[in-house]
């Protein structure tokens, strides 16, 4: 896959990896996405970038799972699905990722803090029945 200069992996060689996990050619894929082949071959070589809904139909196109979709959204520059939906301006986010990100923490401390919200997750998510 193609690194970016800030070593990130590119949206064009992201996308060619699962469609070739896929085992689909550039045409499969644009039929199944209900895109020009063209148009995928200009992705895929960096020459072109990918809207969110064209981003998103190559999504459903591939099957790709949560962490693959946040992936492949990401690379092309746009928010993580559950981030878009929260929005990147929420307080709670926020505290979070400035206690995740505190040098002054020592890693036991983000590691406890870690667990803490994965309990209380669960819990959520069992009450609420999800």
């Amino acid at each position: 896959m193609a690194l970016e200069q800030n070593g990130t992996v590119s949206f064009g060689s992201l996308l060619r990896a699962y469609r070739e996990r896929a085992g689909l050619s550039q045409s499969a894929l644009a039929r199944r996405a209900g895109l020009d082949p063209s148009f995928i071959n200009r992705l895929e070589s960096g020459q072109r970038s990918a809207e969110r809904s064209v981003a998103e139909k190559l999504i459903n196109a591939l099957g790709l799972d949560p962490a693959d979709t946040d992936r492949l959204l990401a690379a092309g520059g746009h928010l993580p699905a559950l981030f878009s939906r929260i929005g990147l301006h929420d307080p709670t986010l926020h505290l979070v990722v400035r206690i995740l990100t505190d040098d002054q923490l020592t890693p036991e401390d983000r590691d406890e803090f870690r667990e803490v919200i994965r309990l209380i997750g669960q819990r959520w998510l069992r009450h609420a029945g999800t």
